[in-house]
């Protein structure tokens, strides 16, 4: 990497993006942008585009929230992989988090896990949350960018940024959403959508019908620095901005949302009223006084220069190698197996698969993996690669593919098994167990996954387990397995005593054997 122009990512959705301006002036001198989350990769091609190469990441999306989450939330948004997902897989050089929203920059779980950014950019002079960041700057309001102006110098009188589209198209249309508006566009105030998919369908309904519409593509903050009057509605950050910025706001009550929730979120806001769509008219006749700017201005050469200096301090080679892998099994062991085929199992040996597939809703919502077909020859070349590069000893190269594999959910066995045998080189027993166990779930007939194993569990005295595993393989794998049957034998003499399902479960397995 060239110190002097790392690589940068971008990770962000729709309006959740506050870095489109910032992404356009770093392309412009000379750094290489990566915008994701991007409609041409998949989960798989995203891991693999930043697990081969350091950079730097930037997000000002909520990240606490998982895929199914934002599907219900944003169902018109394609999200690959998971935020954190990235951030554990693909370790950046520097994490950096500013939030999007002024209202409520943090939401779920986020302030506990802001931890997990190495710099976290902050756009007030107060923070508001606990525990505190190791590492926060202070830098002003991204939407803030030019000098105050006076309000006889700004383009517009009022201006609409309109918020929750996803919820008025659902549950209203486009002509009952238009319908609802027409208090507010018959004044003249114009109309700015958000930047979200679809929008330009939206932006054309409104023209035709004299609409005075504002491309998505305008950023909010230029058009709150170049309006007399905002207009917004619901609980957006708009508002606030707005205030902060010293321009004045009516905020437009929604009957969708729970009684007094904006009132407790505004009041007390200067230069905020709340009005109903009906009131409007009477409150634009009259609108608040406007009050000073209370945030900084947004720097775009400063903030650079305080990215590029935290990120100096870190070396690229410093991102998590073979001997850390822990930090893969956080979402990859989470993970149900594919649906395999083949010999099925005996209930009790598949339950424990079956109840993970079936009560695991958060997959649901995940954009489908092809896991078959080309997809699959495709995951057995990489395999070939990487069993090629372990041969040569080439372990970090080696281990990169493995990862991508496992973490796209590749339904071969021998990719688990593989980073499995590298964690009990290094004693990561626990490691090792647990993609041992995904190995064995898509081990098809139960083979070498299943042997080493129950050989992990003989060496740490849990002959039970050691029993189980090897069930399986006795029942569905070769015939002649001399190392299966040594294991069992061994087991046999160094177990105390066997309970009675262990002595049943062995007898049915030898009566299977042996017909």
């Amino acid at each position: 990497m060239n110190p002097s122009k790392p690589r940068f990512v971008i990770w962000g959705y729709g309006s959740e993006n506050m870095f489109h301006d910032f992404g356009a002036m770093l392309i412009a001198q000379g750094h290489e942008v990566l915008f994701l989350p991007d409609e041409k990769l998949d989960r798989r091609e995203e891991l693999q585009t930043l697990l081969h190469a350091p950079y730097i990441l930037l997000t000002s999306a909520h990240f606490g929230r998982d895929t199914r989450i934002l599907h219900d939330f944003y169902p018109d948004i394609r999200i690959g992989n998971e935020f954190l997902d990235l951030l554990h897989h693909c370790p950046p050089i520097l994490s950096v988090f500013y939030p999007h929203d002024l209202s409520t920059p943090l939401v779920i779980n986020e302030p506990l896990l802001l931890d997990a950014f190495d710099l976290v950019l902050w756009p007030t002079p107060f923070f508001g949350y606990q525990p505190r960041p190791r590492k926060l700057v202070e830098v002003g309001w991204i939407g803030f960018r030019d000098l105050p102006r006076p309000a006889s110098a700004r383009q517009y009188d009022s201006v609409l940024l309109f918020s929750d589209i996803c919820h008025h198209m659902r549950c209203l249309g486009m002509a009952a959403t238009h319908a609802k508006l027409m208090p507010i566009l018959e004044t003249g105030t114009a109309i700015k959508f958000p930047r979200w998919p679809g929008h330009e369908a939206i932006e054309e309904y409104f023209s035709s019908r004299g609409a005075h519409v504002i491309a998505a593509t305008t950023p909010a903050g230029s058009l709150i620095q170049d309006s007399r009057l905002i207009v917004s509605n619901s609980v957006s950050s708009i508002s606030v901005e707005a205030a902060y910025m010293g321009t004045p706001v009516i905020n437009l009550l929604e009957e969708y949302l729970s009684p007094g929730l904006q009132e407790n979120l505004l009041a007390g806001l200067p230069g905020c009223v709340l009005s109903s769509y009906a009131d409007f008219p009477i409150h634009l006749a009259n609108p608040p006084k406007a009050v000073p700017p209370c945030v900084k201005r947004f720097d775009d050469a400063r903030v650079l220069d305080i990215i590029l200096a935290e990120a100096a301090l870190r070396d690229p080679c410093e991102r998590p190698l073979p001997s850390r892998i822990e930090i893969l099994t956080r979402s990859v062991t989470a993970s149900p197996p594919p649906a395999t085929t083949g010999t099925s199992l005996p209930a009790e040996e598949t339950s424990a698969s079956d109840s993970n597939t079936q009560s695991d809703a958060h997959t649901d919502a995940l954009p489908p993996s092809p896991r078959a077909g080309a997809n699959e020859e495709k995951d057995r070349a990489e395999l070939a690669a990487a069993l090629r590069l372990l041969a040569l000893d080439q372990m970090e190269e080696a281990f990169a593919i493995l990862q991508t594999l496992v973490s796209a959910g590749t339904p071969l066995a021998a990719p688990y098994h593989q980073i499995a045998l590298l964690a009990l080189k290094q004693d990561e027993t626990t490691i090792a167990e647990e993609f041992l166990t995904l190995a064995c779930e898509r081990e098809q007939p139960p083979g070498e996954a299943h042997l080493e194993l129950a050989r992990l569990f003989f060496a740490t005295g849990r002959f039970d387990d050691t029993l189980s595993t090897l069930s399986p393989l006795l029942r569905h794998g070769p015939a002649n397995n001399p190392d299966a049957h040594g294991l069992l034998r061994r087991t046999l003499g160094a177990a105390p005593e066997l309970g009675a399902i262990a002595w049943a479960r062995l007898i049915a397995d030898l009566k299977w054997q042996h017909g």
